[in-house]
């Protein structure tokens, strides 16, 4: 969602205006095995992304939902 935020708002600096966080904090979120929002800021992401697009936002959460049922399940039928 936050690259998809980042095509309405252009720049980090943008972005992290917009939620009110530091910029260094949106690039952090932006690489991979780094830094992860609070669920606060999490919530503002999802929110503001969905403003912006609401299709494209549902699908992803759409497709992160099947993937993290799919990982539990897996958990659940090991233990």
């Amino acid at each position: 969602m936050l690259k998809l935020l980042l095509k309405k708002f252009s720049s980090t600096r943008r972005l992290a205006k917009e939620l009110g966080v530091s910029h260094t904090a949106v690039n952090k979120w932006l690489r991979p095995g780094d830094a992860h929002p609070s669920n606060d800021n999490l919530l503002k992401i999802i929110e503001l992304a969905l403003e912006h697009n609401t299709n494209k936002t549902s699908g992803i959460l759409r497709t992160d939902l099947v993937l993290h049922e799919e990982l539990l399940e897996r958990f659940v039928t090991r233990t």
